[in-house]
């Protein structure tokens, strides 16, 4: 009697082992829960997107973590891997560049080349590009940087890095919490430059035979400095003297 018992036990177990295979999520397959993530290992999992699984990769320092259905840590990415919440932010990998989600993958928005590179607090990212380069990717309209020289600033237009004002002064080019400071006290003739506010903006030139004053966008000869004389740098102004 006891034979037939066995024999029903196991066909209960086998029918439950198939159940629970056919209801395990696999990319590709239906599903109905969009943004529903499932973890497949720890450091990969699925995502519902489109009424279809989606695989995506876990390389946040949480991984996949199996919280109910699992839960994916994308605060790390790289540029081109699956993403599963359209306009989240996360750092690179190498910590060089935010990234976007932007449809379906993640794709890099700004470069981040200062030393403190991208870093994701809670749900904020943070990119330090007070260091930069002309043609680097980046986000805040007119945000300024230091090229990596210290000789002069580059300006954010259109999502990119642009030259800006060369800092020929002894002070270059230099960075302090929330602001670039350029030292354009020293110029050429016809170098670009940009006023604050409504007060005039002058330099020496660097033969220090003149002095230059900026008009247009750029210096221009504001007066030559006669016999001994040269162009001065003072608390004052700038100026001719002996």
């Amino acid at each position: 009697m006891l034979a037939p018992k066995r024999a029903l036990t196991a066909s209960i177990v086998a029918a439950s082992l198939v159940a629970l295979a056919a209801c395990t999520p696999k990319a590709g397959g239906a599903c109905k829960a969009e943004g529903k993530e499932f973890c497949e290992s720890k450091s990969a999992g699925l995502v519902c997107s489109g009424a279809k699984w989606e695989a995506i990769k876990c390389k946040g320092p949480k991984g996949c973590a199996p919280a109910g259905d699992g839960e994916c840590d994308q605060s790390v990415a790289d540029d081109g891997d699956r993403c599963g919440l359209e306009t989240d932010h996360a750092c690179s990998a190498d910590k060089k560049f935010v990234v976007a989600c932007k449809n379906k993958k993640w794709t890099k928005v700004s470069a981040c080349p200062g030393p403190a590179g991208c870093e994701r607090v809670d749900k904020d990212v943070k990119c330090d590009n007070s260091v930069a380069a002309a043609g680097d990717a980046c986000v805040v309209e007119k945000d300024y940087a230091c090229t990596a020289d210290k000789k002069s600033t580059v300006v954010c237009k259109g999502g990119k890095f642009e030259a800006g004002t060369p800092c020929k002064g002894p002070k270059g080019c230099a960075v302090s919490p929330g602001k670039v400071h350029c030292d354009d006290s020293v110029a050429d003739l016809g170098d670009p430059c940009e006023k604050k506010g409504d007060g005039d903006k002058y330099a020496c030139a660097t033969d220090a035979k003149s002095a230059l004053k900026c008009d247009g966008g750029k210096f221009v000869l504001q007066e030559k400095c006669k016999g001994k004389d040269t162009c001065k740098v003072l608390p004052e102004g700038v100026g001719c003297g002996g």
